[in-house]
């Protein structure tokens, strides 16, 4: 795993999506809110039906719309100190960042078509999006509130997952990066039980989904041992390439030294 990487796009991301967040939460209530009281009339709110009666106060649609552009849209968050949006998975939700490499890895019978992903992720976000709109009220959009913090951190690892795995082509480090955003998601999961109760079940497919991810992620791993290989002999390369020189040019010589290696790495099980 590239750590330079991790370390300055994610403290960067972190860094960047809480200051939106300061700035929308400004917008929200000294603008948008005053505005939209000012000409749309109390009773004709539309609150969403699947949430409980208690719950209802607390569902607020400025803060949805937020959160929910929050959690589609922070990939391009993520790439803004080297504005690489070409590697933003939003803007090809049908098919993997890296089509040709996912394509080239051995993967278990049980793996799903590429459609079926976006099924399972744009739903399980807008219920995700839901609970955080109604945490963001019960917190008192106080943009420095742990859970708050929590939510942030979470869309920081999920943005990161798919640049180790696709971008980086790192297996074992994705594997390690989809675990702790299960672990993250499930510590969400508990402090939404504990502020909202109820809501914490709009958060089951997303938990389902991520479980599924992890278990596939860690299978792909053990089905493709050379992988492995290609990640160590990166690694050299990028010990002894200079500063200036691309990381495509990088995985390609690692590629070619992958080439060249004898049969029992390139062809092994």
């Amino acid at each position: 795993m590239d750590l330079s990487y991790v370390f300055v796009h994610s403290g960067a991301e972190i860094v960047l999506l809480w200051l939106c967040l300061v700035g929308l939460a400004l917008l929200q209530n000294s603008v948008v809110e005053p505005g939209l009281n000012a000409v749309w009339p109390e009773e004709w709110t539309i609150k969403p039906g699947f949430i409980t009666v208690s719950q209802v106060d607390k569902f607020n649609w400025v803060s949805f719309l937020l959160w929910l552009t929050v959690n589609l849209f922070s990939s391009f968050v993520l790439h803004l100190p080297t504005l690489w949006t070409r590697r933003v998975q939003v803007r090809r939700p049908l098919q993997p960042l890296d089509p040709k490499w996912y394509d080239s890895l051995k993967k278990p019978f049980w793996n799903p078509s590429n459609l079926f992903f976006p099924l399972a992720w744009v739903p399980a976000k807008l219920l995700k999006s839901v609970v955080n709109a109604m945490m963001w009220e019960v917190c008192g959009r106080r943009v420095y509130a742990l859970p708050i913090l929590s939510y942030i951190t979470c869309v920081v690892v999920a943005d990161l997952w798919n640049q180790v795995f696709f971008v980086q082509h790192d297996l074992s480090g994705s594997v390690a990066v989809i675990w702790m955003l299960n672990i993250l998601e499930w510590a969400n999961f508990l402090a939404t039980e504990y502020y909202l109760h109820g809501a914490h079940q709009l958060l089951y497919p997303l938990l389902f989904a991520l479980l599924f991810a992890a278990a596939l992620a860690t299978h792909i791993a053990i089905l493709n041992p050379a992988a492995f290989k290609r990640q160590e002999l990166t690694a050299k390369v990028l010990s002894t390439t200079e500063p200036l020189e691309g990381k495509h040019e990088v995985h390609a010589k690692a590629d070619k030294n992958l080439t060249h290696a004898p049969s029992f790495v390139t062809h092994s099980a």
